[in-house]
């Protein structure tokens, strides 16, 4: 059987032997889901050799955007190679999932879904047959012919589509947790979790589930209840020696379930108290298992993916969405990075929690780290709110580029509400590539030899040398004591 990167990459999480850069073909490397591979830990294996970075092409705008809707305007990209084609695949707050020519830009297809699609497509090549499975808004997960962006395959036959829930009386959209493809037993599974939230006055539904798909037919392997609230994108690892999925649940709670069934591999799920939205990503270091993810309880934590015991806590004093990465080089500490809604990105020990370094900028960053190599440094990709991509040092956290990715379309955004799309990087057909949807609604695609687009830093200003939020905390504080003493003031002139 050919097997994809995707499928390689889960193979290696599977069999404790570390991410693996597979090729689809000499010298590609791939990015065939959100977060990179199944372990949701950043990793791109790409390298840039050049510090200068350049807009190859922007895609047009959707057709219609026409509200604002939590969430995002469409989904992160994947980059992969088909057959001779090389194709940005990603979707969109107008319904669709596009395809372009990655390098080009020139559209190859789009697939028309029934709502929104805000989850990332998943790539893989399965018994020798690519397969793209995109999980729709609309209740409903398909797999389609990437080469075509149909519903057949190569010896045009129908592939599959499941839905999870009928449409009622009353629709609401689902909220569907990124997709992954794993090799398991032999077996390719997609895994993904989707929350149903149906609105009818009797017999209301508000249920989150993790589904296991056998990837080639659609039949349904397992699913496993969750709860009544959201729930993240899967990710896959171990707990001792068995296959695992964690999956988080808004609630703030941390699950673990069999690979092959589906059943809890904990006694009871690691419990953090309070609304949780980031994703969990998974590592194995110097033969320690440990899950990483983000909480709205202003803090970032660290458990044991065996014991589902607390390791340490992050303390930053906001929110965290951000899916953590985990930066890895031999014979340096581990760092585990993410954003917070502080507008800094962090860099801290893997272990302890502590140390590292933090880089502020003036925007929301709730999208997850992409890992790479930057002009001969590794580096943390990171799209931000205030409408800019960023490049900093994995090591340090120093600037390395920022790139202006269009404004946003309302004049507002809901914090905690508005969720920046990550970034993908990959290396197709021997040339690397960085790609991030905006919320402007169009993916920008960066590469060597593309129109400069690095503006710089952040211009110096008093805020910064005040330390950001500080300067405009100092001044509200001015503002409170100058109105107290004119207040002071009249009443004593009241008094005489």
């Amino acid at each position: 059987m050919r097997t994809s990167a995707a499928i390689v990459m889960a193979a290696c999480v599977l069999a404790g032997v570390g991410r693996g850069a597979a090729n689809d073909a000499p010298g590609d490397i791939p990015w065939a889901m959100f977060a990179g591979n199944p372990a949701r830990d950043g990793n791109s294996g790409v390298a840039f050799p050049s510090a200068k970075l350049g807009l190859l092409w922007a895609s047009p705008k959707p057709d219609v955007i026409y509200k604002y809707q939590k969430g995002q305007t469409g989904s992160s990209p994947c980059l992969v190679s088909v057959g001779e084609k090389h194709l940005l695949i990603v979707g969109s707050y107008d319904r669709n999932v596009y395809a372009y020519d990655a390098f080009t830009g020139q559209e190859q297809w789009r697939f028309t879904t029934g709502d929104a699609v805000t989850a990332t497509p998943c790539y893989a090549e399965i018994d020798g047959q690519p397969m793209l499975f995109a999980a729709s808004s609309d209740r409903t997960v398909y797999a389609i012919n990437p080469l075509t962006g149909k519903q057949r395959d190569s010896r045009d036959r129908q592939m599959w589509t499941h839905r999870f829930y009928p449409w009622a009386e009353t629709v609401a959209p689902a909220f569907v947790g990124e997709p992954a493809v794993v090799v398991h037993d032999g077996r390719s599974l997609l895994l993904l979790t989707v929350w149903i939230n149906d609105r009818k006055s009797q017999g209301n539904v508000q249920q989150s589930t993790l589904y296991a798909f056998d990837a080639p037919t659609g039949q349904v392997a397992w699913k496993t209840p969750i709860g009544p609230g959201t729930a993240s994108a899967p990710a896959v690892g171990k707990v001792k020696d068995t296959p695992a999925v964690f999956v988080v649940h808004d609630a703030g709670s941390v699950n673990a379930f069999s690979l092959s069934d589906g059943k809890p591999l904990w006694p009871k799920p690691f419990i953090s108290q309070d609304a949780t939205r980031s994703g969990v990503s998974y590592a194995e270091i110097d033969g320690r298992r440990l899950l990483f993810f983000g909480s709205r309880l202003f803090s970032a934590f660290c458990i044991d993916a065996d014991t589902a015991e607390f390791v340490w806590e992050l303390r930053v004093g906001t929110w965290v969405d951000s899916t953590p990465a985990v930066f890895r080089r031999p014979g340096e500490r581990t760092l585990v990075i993410l954003g917070d809604y502080q507008q800094v990105i962090h860099g801290v020990d893997a272990f302890s929690g502590h140390g590292g370094w933090r880089y502020r900028s003036y925007g929301y960053f709730s999208a997850s780290p992409v890992l790479i190599e930057f002009g001969g440094s590794p580096a943390a990709v990171m799209p931000c709110l205030d409408n800019h991509l960023y490049i900093v040092k994995a090591d340090d956290g120093s600037f390395l580029f920022r790139a202006y990715t269009g404004e946003f379309l309302w004049s507002h955004y809901q914090r905690g509400a508005t969720v920046f799309p990550s970034a993908a990087a990959a290396r197709l057909g021997g040339r690397p590539l960085l790609a991030v949807a905006s919320y402007d609604g169009r993916v920008h695609v960066f590469g060597d030899n593309g129109q400069d687009a690095n503006v710089g830093p952040p211009r110096t200003r008093i805020v910064d040398a005040l330390g950001g939020r500080i300067f405009a905390y100092v001044f509200g504080t001015l503002i409170v004591v100058a109105l107290v003493y004119n207040g002071i003031r009249i009443a004593r002139r009241s008094r005489k």
